[in-house]
């Protein structure tokens, strides 16, 4: 099993960093059951992107004209093809050449409809680093599962603050 997003996929197409043919005959989808299977039945997590300028700009239409270029629907479809990154526009997503070299593009951003940002605590990116160092341990082999387990569980309080803010279960 692997928890992670649509981008991972950009990776394995023919132009991508690590080209894989069969990964679509390899790995399926499913949407991450809700905690106790409430309704909607699914969930997910975002992060997203923006593209900003200073509201201190001494060149205020510039800096718009340069948004609106760069998020116009040709730059961003350019730009969520290529990275793997979910589409922002609605027009994006609903063009064929949005997901037309990527089958599971639709998958993920069908998701959009269960999806919660993800949270704004400081804390949140050290844990996310925790987690996927602990998850590379394991996929490359470096760490069994219960060692890499064990130094999540080690590094966490540390990530959080202190032991007094990790909850044991």
């Amino acid at each position: 099993m692997s928890l992670d997003g649509a981008w991972a996929s950009s990776a394995w197409k023919p132009a991508g960093t690590k080209p894989w043919a069969e990964w679509t005959q390899k790995i399926g989808w499913t949407p991450m059951p809700t905690q106790n299977g409430e309704a909607p039945g699914a969930v997910s997590m975002s992060g997203g992107w923006v593209v900003a300028m200073s509201a201190y700009t001494k060149h205020k239409q510039e800096a718009f004209d340069f948004i609106t270029t760069a998020t116009n629907k040709e730059n961003s479809m350019a730009y969520s093809v290529g990275t793997g990154d979910l589409a922002a526009r609605k027009d994006v997503a609903a063009d064929p050449k949005y997901s037309a070299d990527n089958p599971s593009v639709k998958f993920w951003t069908d998701l959009a409809s269960v999806t919660h940002y993800r949270p704004a605590y400081e804390v949140y990116p050290k844990v996310s680093a925790q987690v996927q160092e602990a998850m590379e341990a394991v996929t490359t082999g470096s760490r069994t599962p219960e060692e890499a387990t064990a130094n999540y569980v080690k590094a966490l309080p540390a990530a959080v603050g202190g032991p007094d803010k990790v909850l044991a279960r």
